[in-house]
C-alpha cells in the first residue's frame, strides 16, 4: 500500500515554510523602516515626499503604524491579524503615493507578498487562530 500521507505532509511544510520565509523578510523591512521613522532617522527625501519639512508626531505615527504591522505579521500565531495590518499599512502607502503622483510599483509588490505568504502559512485545519484561543470553523 502507498502512503499518500508524507507527501501531502512535506508539501504543506514547504508551502509554510515559503511563506514563513517571505513573511520574515518583508517584516523585517517593515522593522527596520518603521524603527527608523518611528526614532526621526527617516531618510530627508521620504519626509519632502511627505511634505512634513521635517520629524514630527505624524512621522513618529506612521513608524508606530509600521512596526506593529511588521511585528504582527511575523508572530506566529497572529498572521491573520498581521496579515490585516500589514494590507492596511500598504493600502495607505499606495493611496498616498497616488494622492501625490510618484510611482507605487514597490508598495503594490510589498501587498501582493503579504497576501502570498499569508496564503502559504493559512493552514485551514488550524482555524483562524492557531493555540485554541479563537478558532473559526471547528
Amino acid at each position: 500500500m502507498i502512503d499518500t500521507v508524507q507527501p501531502a505532509r512535506a508539501a504543506r511544510s514547504s508551502r509554510k515554510a515559503l511563506g514563513w520565509t517571505i513573511h520574515a523578510l518583508l517584516g523585517l523591512v517593515m522593522l527596520v523602516a518603521g524603527f527608523s521613522k518611528f526614532f526621526g532617522f527617516a531618510a530627508p527625501n521620504f519626509l519632502d515626499n511627505l511634505r512634513l519639512g521635517g520629524p514630527d508626531e505624524r512621522t513618529s505615527l506612521i513608524g508606530a503604524a509600521e512596526l506593529a504591522a511588521g511585528a504582527l505579521l511575523m508572530a506566529p500565531g497572529l498572521m491573520p491579524i498581521g496579515a490585516l495590518a500589514a494590507t492596511l499599512y500598504w493600502g495607505a502607502v499606495i493611496a498616498l503615493h497616488l494622492a501625490q503622483g510618484n510611482l507605487f510599483f514597490l508598495p503594490v509588490l510589498a501587498l501582493l507578498l503579504v497576501w502570498v505568504g499569508a496564503y502559504l502559512r493559512y493552514d485551514p485545519n488550524a482555524g483562524l487562530f492557531h493555540r485554541g484561543r479563537l478558532v473559526a470553523g471547528r
